[in-house]
């Protein structure tokens, strides 16, 4: 379907101001989802505010922390 092409994912990106985060920090997932803005160019408009969540499997079971 072209997720695996950059030139496809660029163009469909081109509109977007922001979409989610996900990264692994040893055994924990943090999942970055909003971002506020602000007016500070320096941040490229972003904001100090944030939406995350970290997801984590304990003893085969799948726990969520929303921040």
């Amino acid at each position: 379907m072209g997720w695996n092409n950059e030139n496809i994912l660029e163009i469909l990106k081109n509109d977007i101001e922001f979409f989610s985060i996900m990264c692994l920090i040893e055994k924990y997932k943090i999942f970055l989802y909003v971002i506020s803005c602000s007016s500070n160019e320096k941040w490229r408009h972003a904001g100090s505010d944030f939406q995350s969540s970290i997801i984590h499997t304990f003893e085969k079971k799948q726990g969520i922390f929303v921040l």
